[in-house]
């Protein structure tokens, strides 16, 4: 059970009940594309970058936000997460093969992502400590002590939520609770499922899989010696009354974990730290048919 942490009843509301975001662009021919046609002082979109230099023309970005580095900002990046070269997948539905949970399937929209470029936005809540910093979000837990962050959107039934995350150190012994990771659809930190990497209570062999944060029992699981240190992502893949938990060094996954979802009422989105002092570099929420 999520046991130690206190935490409020959180209500988060966003307007649309979305957060903006176009990887396709707002504008016209080559002009949403990073340094589009326009002339060095033209504007589009108006967000202080000009066409000739900005990495999103046709959407707003004023911050130029680029998780991975690649020509393409955050706000019109097919695929955010990873560096890529923003050419659609296979199935043509604007989001590349690498964050999309079927590749070959259309429907896919990216419904969130954030790389936490100037801490937590306005709408996330976020309890017990952690320290908002430029391009990533942290907390120092000790001992069967926990933290989280709950997203401004509830993922559907059928989303897949990403988090790329390291776990810095395990602060707990064998008879706490140790795990890092995502809820998906929970409530009040006292029902649903979690998709985590952690220690089994009791044990030092290191795992992913998804729990029952009431009990804490395991409900499907794969060992994997994830290193503390070492960066990871997370990825939650929701669909058919099922949760298939993933564990990835980059692009490439390591260690894979499916069960039974948990229904739950009211639920939201969160992230979830016990015993391991843990940062987050960015999350991201894709929804599909």
């Amino acid at each position: 059970m999520l046991r130690v942490i206190a935490l409020p009843a959180i209500a988060l509301v966003c307007g649309c009940g979305r957060i903006a975001f176009d990887p396709l662009g707002t504008g016209t021919g080559g002009d949403d594309m990073p340094g589009g046609d326009g002339g060095s002082s033209v504007d589009d979109d108006q967000d202080g970058a000009p066409d000739s230099g900005d990495n999103c023309v046709g959407v707003s970005n004023p911050g130029q936000e680029n998780e991975d580095g690649d020509a393409f900002g955050d706000a019109c990046d097919r695929c955010p997460a990873f560096f890529d070269d923003n050419v659609d997948g296979a199935d043509n539905d604007g989001v590349t093969s690498l964050c999309d949970p079927h590749p070959t399937a259309g429907g896919d929209t990216i419904q969130l992502f954030e790389g936490f470029a100037n801490g937590f936005p306005a709408g996330w809540a976020a309890v017990n400590g952690w320290t908002e910093g430029t391009g990533e979000v942290s907390v120092d837990v000790g001992a069967n002590f926990g933290a989280a962050f709950t997203l401004p959107i509830v993922a559907d039934t059928t989303s897949t939520i990403f988090v790329g995350f390291v776990p810095v150190q395990n602060n707990g012994a064998q008879g706490d609770f140790r795990a890092v990771g995502i809820l998906p659809r929970q409530n009040g930190f006292l029902t649903g499922l979690a998709c985590v990497v952690y220690l089994p209570t009791g044990t030092s062999v290191k795992t992913v899989g998804n729990i029952n944060i009431m009990t804490d029992a395991t409900l499907a699981s794969m060992a994997y010696t994830w290193v503390e240190g070492n960066p990871y992502v997370l990825r939650a893949e929701q669909g058919g009354g099922q949760v298939k938990c993933d564990v990835y060094v980059g692009t490439t996954m390591m260690a894979t974990a499916t069960s039974s979802a948990i229904a739950v009422a009211t639920p939201s989105t969160s992230f979830y730290t016990n015993s391991i002092s843990t940062s987050v570099q960015w999350v991201m929420v894709v929804d599909s048919p």
